[in-house]
């Protein structure tokens, strides 16, 4: 993370997207999961 200083921090809206989706989907996953189970047990 020490090249983050190399960069304007908008150069690439796009990455910081998928980053912060990545974590969403990482963290809501078990909570999809367990609900699927319940409805579906």
């Amino acid at each position: 993370m020490a090249d983050n200083e190399h960069y304007d921090g908008d150069s690439s809206p796009l990455i910081w997207l998928l980053a912060v989706v990545a974590v969403l989907l990482i963290g809501i996953m078990p909570g999809l999961v367990g609900l699927l189970t319940q409805l579906g047990g």
